[in-house]
């Protein structure tokens, strides 16, 4: 499987992007109330009283293919608590690939959705030094004076699953999915 708690496939430093990097918290994201339903199966509800309290209520009803009632449950929970809180993330990074080393380009064009991003050196007055990003899809411009890569991305650490025996993913209690 791409994607499931894999190392960067790309990793830049804050130099290598064109532009600005903007980040966004944007508080449309969130998710505090939850009604989740499974086919032929329960509904359940899961609140985050303190997130509804600091941001105003937020909700959601989604569908959910869990095999039993509890892996629902334990769904809604994880939801529930995972979006319940502004994130800052960057929605877009911008890359000339003009001016990039071939190397560096040929990584660039090698990337695949659901690739991780690491960027590095962030400006001091930025969330994080270095941030991880899930590569969600991109648009690329190019023309004789233009070469641009524009990548849609979201915070990396959104989806985590369990490892067995992994000192980091294998933690009881961390914000990670058990897939089945």
């Amino acid at each position: 499987r791409r994607g499931l708690n894999r190392d960067a496939a790309l990793a830049l430093t804050a130099d290598d992007v064109a532009g600005d990097i903007e980040w966004d918290g944007d508080p449309d994201r969130i998710v505090n109330d939850v009604t989740a339903s499974r086919p032929l199966g329960a509904t359940v509800r899961a609140v985050d009283q303190a997130s509804k309290d600091a941001y105003g209520t937020y909700a959601t009803s989604v569908t959910v293919p869990a095999e039993t009632d509890d892996l629902l449950g334990y769904h809604v929970d994880w939801l529930a608590r995972r979006s319940s809180t502004p994130e800052q993330r960057i929605r877009t990074v911008t890359l000339d690939l003009l001016t990039l080393p071939d190397a560096t380009v040929a990584s660039i064009l090698d990337l695949q959705i659901g690739d991780i991003l690491t960027i590095s050196g962030m400006p001091s007055q930025s969330p994080q030094s270095t941030v991880a990003m899930t590569i969600e899809g991109w648009t690329e411009t190019i023309s004789p004076a233009e070469w641009t890569i524009v990548l849609n991305t979201s915070p990396a650490d959104m989806t985590r699953y369990v490892e067995l025996d992994d000192a980091t993913y294998g933690v009881i209690g961390s914000y990670v999915l058990a897939d089945y």
